[in-house]
C-alpha cells in the first residue's frame, strides 16, 4: 500500500508486446521486460518471467524481483517429479496429474527427497532474472524454497554491471531471514559492494558453480539423496583445506591482477570446466569395481595422490591466475584474508585435533555409507569413537542449537532392516560450503590487521 513503491504483477508485465501503465514507469517497464525477454530466449520454453517484482516510483535503477518454488506448479517440479518416480520407481499410476499439490500424494520418505531435490531452483531461477537485469539496473533477488515450516530463504544483491551477485543470505529460515525495510538499505548495500573487490565475488560465484556442477554431475551418474550430498560437503570441505589454499596464496608477493572481467570469467571459467573433465574420468571410468568412486578418489591413480586433491589443487592453480593491472595492495589483502575464510586452523594451533582433514573426512563419509546407524552409536557409546563423534559434530554443526541433532531417526531408503544416517545437505554445506552470510565475508574484509595475544 505504499505509494512510494509499485508493484508489477506477472499479468501486469505483459499484454502481447504492449506495455502497460502507469505511464510515468514506461522507462522502467520498457528496460525490464528487454532484459526478461533476453533471460526467456536463453532458456528456451522454460523462460518467463520472476514471480514478484516491485520498483520504486521515484528512482528507476533499481529492481526487486522473487521467485517461489515448492508453492506452485512449474515445469522443473514436474520434471523433477518424473525423474523421482522412475528413480524410485513408484508406480506412476498413483498419480492421477502432475498438478500441485503432489506433495498430498507422496510418502514422507518420497516427500522429503522431492522437496530437497527442487530446493535451489528457486535461486537459480531468481539469479537467471538477476543475470540479464543487472545488465541496466541494481537488483535485488530473493528466492523462496519448499512450504511452510521448512521454508527457506535466499537473498542477493547484484549491483548493474557487477561479475557476480553479492550473497546477503542463503537457506536461511523465515524467522531468520533479514527484510529490508526501506530503499535507503539499498543505498547502504550499493555502496558497500562498490567497496568490495570483484575478485572475491567471483570467486564466491565461482565455487557455488563448482558445487551446482558437482550435484547436477552426480544426478546423472545416478547417485543416491544421501550420496550426493556427502560427497558434495566432501568437496566443499576440501576447499577449505589451508594447504589447497596455499597453493592460491604462493603468488604472495604479487598483486591479484586482472585485465578486466573477461580475464576472471575465463579463469573461473577454466577452473570448473577442469574440475568437470576430471569428475567425468572418475564416473566414466570402467575400472571402478565394487567400491565404486569413492575409492577412485580417495587412493588415486598409480601415482598415490588423491584424485580429489588433485582436481582441487588445479582448480587453484586456475584460479591462481587471476591478476588485475590496477589492483591495489589492500585490494590483495581483503582476497587473501577472504581466502583464508575456507581454511582450517594450521596444525600447530590448539584446536587443530578437532578439525579433520579433507582425507579422515572423506574415510569418515565412506564409513558412514557402509555402516549402519546402530553401529555409529555403539562405536561413540564405547569410548572407541571420539574422532567420529568430533567429525559428526563438525560436519553437523551441534555446537548450535538451530542445528539438527548428530543422530537423526530419519532413514533414508525404503529398507527399513538397513537405515542409514540421515544428515541434511544444508548442514553440510553450512559447515562447509561457500560463505553464504555477507555479514560474515564483510566482517573479514574491515579487518586492518591481526595482532597474537602479545599484541604483535
Amino acid at each position: 500500500d505504499d505509494d512510494r513503491f509499485y508493484y508489477i504483477r506477472e499479468n501486469e508485465m505483459f499484454d502481447g508486446d504492449e506495455l502497460l501503465k502507469p505511464k510515468d514507469l514506461d522507462g522502467i517497464r520498457k528496460t525490464i521486460m528487454e532484459g526478461l525477454k533476453g533471460a526467456s530466449k536463453s532458456m528456451g520454453t522454460r523462460g518467463g518471467v520472476p514471480d514478484r517484482m516491485v520498483i520504486q516510483r521515484t528512482r528507476h535503477d533499481l529492481v526487486m524481483i522473487v521467485e517461489l518454488k515448492g508453492t506452485q506448479p512449474n515445469c522443473h517440479i514436474s520434471d523433477t517429479l518424473k525423474e523421482l518416480i522412475e528413480e524410485l520407481d513408484i508406480e506412476s499410476n498413483r498419480f492421477s496429474t502432475i498438478d500441485w499439490p503432489i506433495e498430498e500424494e507422496l510418502e514422507d520418505i518420497e516427500r522429503e527427497i522431492y522437496f530437497n531435490r527442487v530446493s535451489h531452483h528457486a535461486a537459480d531461477g531468481v539469479l537467471h532474472y538477476a543475470s540479464f537485469l543487472k545488465e541496466k539496473l541494481n537488483v535485488i533477488a530473493v528466492a523462496f524454497s519448499r512450504r511452510g515450516d521448512n521454508q527457506q530463504i535466499s537473498h542477493y544483491m547484484w549491483v548493474k554491471n557487477a561479475l557476480a551477485p553479492h550473497v546477503l543470505q542463503r537457506e536461511v529460515s523465515a524467522d531468520k531471514f533479514e527484510q529490508i525495510t526501506s530503499f535507503s538499505d539499498f543505498d547502504d548495500l550499493i555502496r558497500e559492494s562498490e567497496r568490495t573487490p570483484e575478485m572475491v565475488w567471483a570467486l564466491q560465484a565461482g565455487i557455488k558453480e563448482l558445487e551446482y556442477g558437482i550435484r547436477d554431475m552426480l544426478d546423472k551418474a545416478k547417485f543416491a539423496p544421501l550420496q550426493r550430498s556427502l560427497f558434495v560437503g566432501l568437496v566443499m570441505s576440501a576447499l577449505r583445506d589451508q594447504a589447497l589454499n596455499n597453493r592460491l596464496g604462493g603468488i604472495d608477493g604479487r598483486r591479484v591482477t586482472s585485465s578486466g572481467q573477461g580475464n576472471v570469467r575465463k579463469a573461473v571459467s577454466d577452473a570448473l570446466n577442469n574440475v568437470d573433465e576430471e569428475l567425468k574420468k572418475i564416473f566414466d571410468s570402467k575400472t571402478m569395481g565394487a567400491d565404486g568412486p569413492w575409492k577412485v578418489l580417495l587412493d588415486g591413480d598409480n601415482t598415490g595422490e588423491s584424485t580429489l586433491f588433485k582436481v582441487v589443487n588445479n582448480m587453484y592453480d586456475y584460479l591462481g591466475t587471476l591478476r588485475t593491472d590496477n589492483a591495489s595492495q589492500g585490494d590483495f589483502d581483503r582476497v587473501q584474508i577472504f581466502i583464508e575464510s575456507f581454511s582450517v586452523p594450521d596444525p600447530t594451533m590448539e584446536t587443530a585435533s578437532m578439525i579433520p582433514s579433507p582425507r579422515n573426512l572423506a574415510t569418515l563419509i565412506c564409513k558412514m555409507l557402509e555402516i549402519r546407524k546402530s553401529d555409529i552409536v555403539a562405536d561413540i557409546s564405547c569410548g572407541t569413537g571420539t574422532f567420529l563423534q568430533t567429525s559428526l559434530d563438525l560436519m553437523l554443526g551441534s555446537d548450535t542449537e538451530e542445528n539438527d541433532k548428530i543422530m537423526t531417526n530419519q532413514i533414508i531408503g525404503r529398507d527399513k532392516d538397513a537405515p542409514m544416517l540421515s544428515i541434511s545437505r544444508a548442514n553440510l554445506v553450512s559447515r562447509f560450503g561457500t560463505p553464504g552470510d555477507l555479514k560474515l565475508v564483510t566482517d573479514s574484509l574491515e579487518i586492518e590487521q591481526l595482532t597474537n595475544s602479545d599484541g604483535e
